[in-house]
């Protein structure tokens, strides 16, 4: 799966409240180092976006 032996960097964020999923993808272009990233479902209970569909935007956005 991942081509390297060294330390793995992983990171997760929180689809935003909005339905602009292009917010959602903004706040993990400062995270594109990351060898994966983790989207949140649903976080305390609050309604956000989808994370299946967050993550698919940031994986087609080539981030």
């Amino acid at each position: 799966m991942f081509e390297t032996t060294d330390f793995l960097f992983t990171a997760e964020t929180t689809p935003g409240v909005t339905t602009d999923l292009a917010e959602s993808v903004g706040k993990v272009e400062e995270l594109s180092v990351a060898d994966a990233v983790n989207v949140t479902d649903s976080p305390n209970c609050k309604s956000r976006l989808n994370s299946l569909l967050v993550a698919s935007e940031i994986q087609r956005s080539g981030l």
